[in-house]
This record gives structure tokens, sequence and C-alpha cells, in this order.
């Protein structure tokens, strides 16, 4: 399923986070895999 989101306002930092989109500061791979892991196992979607 797609995430209800425009690319430009990504892009243009106009989007906010909410429980589907997460932004990271920086690039921590361990970090980014502990985010990935915890939305592959969210149960409510």
């Amino acid at each position: 399923m797609p995430l209800p989101i425009n690319i430009r306002d990504l892009i243009n930092g106009m989007s906010i986070e909410w429980e589907r989109l997460e932004f990271k500061a920086g690039w921590n791979p361990e970090s980014v895999m502990h985010t990935i892991c915890a939305f592959a196992n969210d149960t409510n979607n």
C-alpha cells in the first residue's frame, strides 16, 4: 500500500512525522534497521 504523501512535500520539508513516516537526522544503519523492523512488525497495519 503506498503512503498518502506527495514526494515534493517530502523534498521541501513540508511533511511531518506520523505513525507510518519517520525522519532520521542522519544515516546510522543500525538505527535505520531498527526502524524498518519496527514498521514491519506493526500489528495495527
